[in-house]
């Protein structure tokens, strides 16, 4: 007489919500239990912990020497995240151009040692010099705008119809080693500064993160998005996506999400060796 054999086979599903998430098993088991030496059944849980939180971002222009339409601003900001020590950061001066102002526009490029911007919304052309003028192209039609570092000091003048940003060398006797000129651009000038400084981070799992800052030069300035350069094709869109940095959460975080992967546990369930009747009579392969 054979003691361990198997009539019927049950499958079933079991589902473990734990403060992480919910795990998805599947279990084999017999209907029957078996009566002599113990039966070993093996669950397997898939699960996993993505990374699905943005870096935290932070980006601040903070005032040096402001007075009236014109001051000096300090580019500043700090990235943190939870799983990479080293997310790749880019901070840039958004320029707010039309939709299609690389076909629209005349760009001519002029090779330089010294870096100029200068963007003539009226006439619809932009002249761009530095010792690679190729790239500060590239870098406006794909980033949005131009490229600076953290403790990058600004000299901001606004006019009516006019914007004039120099760059300043901190250790040089603040020196000028760059300008970006916006002419005739027929915006309120506070509007055309809205989020100059943006701050993006991504990390390794992909994750992106961002924050902006606009340059105050008193505290009743209120400024609004540039209505002109609305589009969907718009390198630096100006509407703030959900979930992200905006003017009433200037540094939000998240939670942890998961989502189910490949970490597999295995749990064994030990059958004891006395049986159990079924309508009150021992199973077939007992009697």
């Amino acid at each position: 007489m054979n003691q361990n054999r198997v009539n019927k086979i049950v499958v079933f599903f079991l589902t473990i919500t734990l403060f992480l998430g919910s795990i998805f098993a599947l279990a084999v088991i017999s209907e029957q239990w078996i009566l002599a030496e113990p039966l070993t059944v093996e669950v397997e849980i898939i699960t996993s912990l993505d990374d699905v939180t943005p870096p935290t971002v932070i980006a601040d222009l903070d005032p040096i020497d402001v007075e009236d339409d014109k001051g000096v601003f300090k580019v500043s900001f700090t990235v943190t995240d939870d799983t990479d020590p080293h997310p790749d950061v880019t901070a840039i001066l958004q320029i707010y151009l039309p939709a299609n102002w690389q076909i629209d526009w005349e760009i001519d490029l002029k090779d330089d040692s010294k870096t100029k911007i200068e963007a003539d919304y009226d006439d619809e052309e932009i002249e761009i010099k530095d010792p690679d003028s190729d790239k500060i192209l590239n870098d406006l039609t794909t980033l949005g705008g131009f490229v600076v570092d953290n403790g990058q000091l600004l000299k901001i003048k606004l006019e009516d119809d006019e914007i004039k940003i120099e760059l300043l060398e901190e250790n040089n006797d603040n020196k000028v080693n760059g300008k970006i000129e916006l002419k005739d651009f027929n915006e309120d000038p506070l509007t055309m500064i809205s989020d100059l400084l943006k701050v993006t981070a991504v990390d390794e799992a992909g994750n992106v993160g961002f924050d902006t800052a606009t340059p105050l030069f008193n505290e009743d300035d209120v400024t609004t998005t540039p209505t002109q350069v609305s589009s969907d094709t718009e390198p630096h869109p100006t509407t703030v996506p959900t979930g992200t940095s905006s003017d009433t959460e200037p540094h939000p975080t998240s939670g942890w999400e998961l989502i189910p992967s490949l970490i597999i546990l295995t749990m064994s369930v030990l059958i004891f060796k006395k049986g159990i009747k079924r309508n009150n009579k021992y199973p077939p392969s007992c009697k």
